[in-house]
């Protein structure tokens, strides 16, 4: 069953409308939860296949189902991102509104991520006062494309937080040899050390930083060995700057 107090943290929902003060809607909500974790893959591909065959008519109907669970679940504002979406492409086409059905779908995996995630208890990590020994608290993203490494040090240039970027597991362990960051960033699909053996080698050497991983792919299993290595919270590709800093914002508590 879902954990009240990470539940209460998931972006898109409206808190404020969702009923689970007693074990009795909890599971309800729970179970409303996991059967969109479930449909998701197939919303995924069933949206992906009807644009490229510029069938809106399916492409409205998947969304029709979506927002049915996304109402369920009190996801308001996918529900309005969804209905905009299939108004573009009924005036637009399909050429015109991919770029939109990227950011769409971003959103929903992060939510069947997020729901997923939902089960464990929040983690956080008590900064020492002022932050690290620089007096800021530090950022260690790891990804081998160095596009996102520099989109994260753009998103998190004014937010108060020192940001190192490496490319590869191997560079980020050399870097660990030497610094204690407050957060860690990991991508999962990288060649040679992937994000997994990275997570693992990590906690092998008694770090309990938070790490965020990288990834777009929502499958429970991918999601459960991510959280097994020590998986604080996710962030799916394509992101943005607000989700970003409310993600790491959540999982530093200053004292």
């Amino acid at each position: 069953m879902l954990n009240r107090e990470r539940l209460l943290t998931v972006d898109n929902l409206r808190v404020d409308k969702i009923e689970v003060q007693t074990d009795g809607l909890l599971a309800e909500y729970s179970k409303t939860a996991d059967l969109y974790i479930e449909r998701h893959p197939s919303f995924e591909k069933g949206l992906k296949n009807a644009l490229a065959a510029e069938d809106y008519d399916t492409f409205g109907k998947i969304i029709a189902e979506i927002n049915v669970l996304m109402e369920k679940l009190r996801a308001d504002i996918l529900i309005e991102n969804g209905a905009k979406l299939t108004d573009e492409i009924r005036s637009g086409g399909a050429a015109s509104s991919e770029a939109s059905l990227v950011f769409y779908l971003s959103a929903l995996s992060m939510l069947s991520i997020d729901l997923q995630l939902a089960h464990e208890p929040l983690t956080r990590r008590a900064a020492p006062p002022g932050g690290g020994p620089e007096g800021v608290q530090s950022i260690l993203a790891v990804d081998d494309a160095p596009f996102m490494l520099n989109n994260l040090k753009t998103m998190l240039a004014d937010s108060g937080y020192k940001f190192v970027g490496v490319t590869s597991g191997e560079a980020a362990l050399k870097y660990l040899a030497g610094h204690d960051p407050d957060i860690l960033m990991l991508d999962i699909e990288m060649p040679g050390m992937n994000g997994y053996a990275l997570a693992a080698k990590i906690r092998e050497q008694g770090r309990n930083s938070p790490i965020i991983f990288l990834t777009g792919n929502t499958d429970r299993e991918y999601v459960a060995e991510a959280i097994r290595l020590g998986a604080a919270d996710f962030i799916v590709k394509p992101t943005n700057k607000e989700t970003v800093i409310r993600k790491i914002n959540k999982l530093l508590v200053c004292e």
